[in-house]
């Protein structure tokens, strides 16, 4: 049952749609068919993910006279690499009979990252479709182009600009995602609310039980309108040259941080993205910015999504470090998306790095 259709519009002969629905096998084949009536597919995916999904999906493109072949990757942030890249490439390059290919994402948002990066550079780019099966997929990675791998000095040092040609949101895939990765996902929820929409955030506050219980209406709700901000943000500022795509980033330099300092493994990226939110939210009420009540919702939010506050065996020193080597710092100056209030979100460079360093320490344990 299809409920949303929204359309991303990048300019270029390049503009795409998000489906989001329940039991969309059958749109898979339909879209890539749209795309070449005479193609290879091929999905890139978790041995995981297959074993629960796959065999529907791939007897519908079969039916319909697909031809796929199926590579897997491994689980989690650290198959997130090179390594991965070049190996998935060349088994492509091995079984590239020479007619068109079209890569199909078929996972989470590590999945997306480097399947769409595959996409972005094999042949100098082909097209690809994103099939995600997380919520942090849904409602983020696998909407606006953005692909790539992560580097041991930091997080998605390496990638590429390569918007998909299909997204295909089927939530029936939220009956066999673990706890910890919804939870997870929902952090990328808040980020919206509390960057670039109050109203979404109140609804999170309001039906934070129904989503908590995945409730169909109330995820597909959240779902759509974190589809239809980033939408909007994608289609103004395609390539985050105008400081407005950037607003998508609230927690997120503090999160790569804490990711990398955690050797990729440690913590999800929705934890990590959780306890950002409150370090820019810290800073920002101590600029003056934010006020003490908002941040309280903030942290509260957080809490209400079983999110972790504060993260354990980080050091601080490590995490500014890493911190110093994101690619959002410019000219060695800080750049942090901070709060002016719920749904007002402001990129501020050089805050001082004393305000950044108290805001990190206060939110890891020994």
């Amino acid at each position: 049952m299809l409920m949303y259709r929204i359309p991303v519009q990048v300019g270029g002969g390049r503009d795409y749609t998000i489906s989001i629905g329940m039991g969309l096998s059958a749109l898979l084949p339909r879209e890539i068919k749209a795309i070449s009536r005479s193609c290879r597919v091929f999905v890139v995916t978790t041995r995981r993910v297959a074993e629960h999904h796959l065999g529907k999906w791939l007897e519908g493109m079969e039916k319909r006279g697909v031809e796929v072949g199926v590579l897997f990757m491994p689980v989690g942030e650290r198959a997130k690499n090179l390594g991965i890249w070049s190996r998935l490439l060349r088994e492509i390059a091995a079984d590239d009979d020479e007619r068109d290919v079209v890569v199909a994402a078929f996972g989470g948002g590590v999945v997306g990252d480097v399947a769409g990066f595959v996409a972005a550079t094999y042949r100098r780019g082909v097209p690809y479709v994103q099939v995600p099966t997380t919520l942090v997929g849904f409602v983020d990675s696998s909407v606006g182009g953005k692909t790539g791998v992560d580097l041991p000095e930091g997080k998605n040092l390496v990638g590429a600009f390569h918007q998909p040609r299909a997204v295909i949101i089927d939530l029936d895939f939220l009956d066999t995602l673990p706890a910890r990765e919804f939870r997870a996902g929902c952090a990328e929820v808040i980020k919206c609310g509390a960057a670039l929409d109050g109203g979404l955030f109140r609804y999170l506050e309001e039906k934070h039980e129904e989503i908590r219980r995945r409730e169909r209406a109330a995820v597909a709700y959240i779902v759509k309108r974190c589809c239809e901000l980033k939408a909007m943000v994608v289609g103004r500022d395609e390539r985050d040259e105008l400081g407005i795509r950037a607003k998508l980033n609230f927690g997120h330099t503090f999160a790569h941080a804490f990711e990398a300092a955690g050797g990729y493994g440690r913590y999800r990226h929705g934890e990590c993205v959780g306890v950002g939110m409150l370090c820019a939210g810290e800073i920002s009420m101590e600029l003056g910015m934010l006020s003490r009540n908002d941040f309280s919702r903030v942290e509260e939010t957080v809490r209400r999504a079983g999110l972790p506050r504060r993260l354990e065996k980080l050091d601080t020193g490590d995490v500014m470090d890493f911190m110093r080597r994101d690619k959002k710092f410019r000219g060695g100056r800080s750049r942090f998306v901070l709060l002016r209030g719920i749904g007002r979100s402001v990129v501020m460079e050089g805050v001082p790095e004393a305000l950044v360093r108290t805001a990190v320490r206060r939110r890891l344990r020994p």
